[in-house]
């Protein structure tokens, strides 16, 4: 267990980016105000999100005609 929490950290402080993690955080949980760094389960789903779908949620894998795809629900999928 504690192999995956040191890869997931290292993983985070390289490739990581916690404003954005945060404020994704505070848009699901708006009652949220006191959030200031993102958890371990926040930077799970970032390396899940990496991982299983590489640039799909930057913008840069935009391919026409493929599975339209509900970012929202993913991202709520990806976070459990």
């Amino acid at each position: 267990m504690i192999v995956v929490y040191a890869t997931v950290e290292i993983w985070y402080l390289t490739h990581g980016h916690p404003e954005d993690d945060v404020a994704g955080a505070r848009s699901r949980a708006p009652w949220n105000v006191n959030k200031c760094e993102p958890s371990f389960a926040d930077r799970l789903a970032a390396a899940r999100r990496e991982i299983l779908f590489p640039g799909l949620f930057d913008g840069t894998d935009q391919e026409t005609g493929c599975l339209e795809i509900d970012l929202d629900l993913l991202q709520l999928l990806l976070a459990a």
